[in-house]
């Protein structure tokens, strides 16, 4: 069952019930996902109880983040022969900034498929102020079973720099004001990028034999919360991970107490780890506000400053191409 619901003379939240029970939510601010509740009642996902607060830039809950995702260092980088200044609200260009893709609306069309499976398809034609190009994106949200895939797509009029994510929160257990205690991560990365004061990328290490090795699965607070983290700007985990070029999957989120176990799949190099280190006094769809620590985000992408270093693989989209990447959740229960 679809419903698409008019919250403004723009603004439109899209309900997606199936078969199973399972309720999915999006909304057109930032082509967000706002709900994923699995038949006994659990939503995973953090969703603001006020759709207005969608436009704050300050935890992008849900929302797809671009045309740049995460930080470029002082918003500054040269491109084609000519030298960019970010002149926005965040030293670092964070997620874009005012003019970034997750306060923009998004035209959307939802349907029903003849095998029961339903698609979301959001559309925005975009043009950022200095950045070139104008630019089509077209994101996908598939829905299978336990499954929900998101095709992030764009082709551009010139060329132009694309590094697009999604940066939804989760918690498996559905309670955002308590913490990440019982849940667990897996990361098929072998190495980490270390950050600085300004939460830039700066080194590059093994992650073996570091509190960084979630090569197979440990506890994420315990990380999260490590004095060697605590003691720096991120807080927590705010690191990017480069992913192992043969993977099955990128990571693997598990609850002890729900006993349900998420799996992230993407054709990106890396994944960005945040874990809610800086929460904003909000409410959430329940009512109460996202707690220190009460979801992680994982946001597979490209390393956001690689405009600046050359040790990373690049988001250039050329004229002429198209911008194709995937990122694959999927939900197993009682396990």
């Amino acid at each position: 069952m679809i419903e698409i619901k008019s919250l403004t003379k723009t603004v439109r939240e899209i309900t997606i019930t199936t078969n199973d029970n399972t309720v999915f939510g999006f909304l057109t601010t930032g082509a967000a996902l706002t709900r994923w509740q699995t038949a006994d009642g659990v939503n995973l996902v953090a969703a603001y109880q006020d759709h207005n607060d969608y436009m704050d830039p300050g935890m992008y809950l849900g929302t797809n983040v671009g045309p740049l995702s995460g930080r470029i260092e002082n918003g500054q980088f040269d491109f084609l022969g000519k030298h960019y200044r970010m002149d926005d609200i965040h030293p670092h260009f964070l997620h874009s900034g005012k003019h970034g893709i997750s306060f923009k609306n998004f035209d959307v069309e939802a349907k029903q498929e003849s095998n029961g499976d339903h698609t979301v398809d959001f559309s925005l034609d975009y043009q950022h102020p200095v950045l070139p190009g104008n630019i089509k994106f077209r994101f996908r949200y598939s829905i299978h079973e336990n499954q929900l895939r998101l095709t992030l797509s764009a082709t551009s009029d010139k060329t132009c720099l694309c590094n697009l994510t999604n940066h939804s929160y989760f918690n498996l257990e559905g309670t955002f004001d308590q913490d990440l205690t019982n849940h667990t991560l897996e990361i098929q990365a072998d190495k980490v990028v270390l950050v600085d004061e300004d939460i830039l990328g700066r080194e590059i290490i093994p992650v073996e034999k570091t509190i960084f090795d979630f090569q197979k699965s440990k506890d994420i607070l315990s990380v999260a919360t490590d004095p060697y983290l605590k003691n720096q700007a991120s807080f927590g985990i705010d690191h990017y991970f480069v992913l192992k070029d043969e993977r099955d999957y990128d990571v693997v989120l598990y609850s002890k107490k729900s006993k349900k176990r998420l799996t992230i799949k993407s054709t990106y190099p890396g994944i960005t780890i945040y874990t809610t280190n800086y929460p904003k006094p909000k409410p959430l769809r329940s009512g109460k506000e996202l707690c220190l620590h009460g979801a992680i985000a994982m946001e597979p992408h490209f390393q956001t400053n690689a405009i600046n270093d050359d040790r990373f693989k690049n988001y250039i989209l050329r004229l002429g191409d198209t911008y194709n990447h995937e990122i694959v959740y999927r939900l197993e229960e009682n396990v």
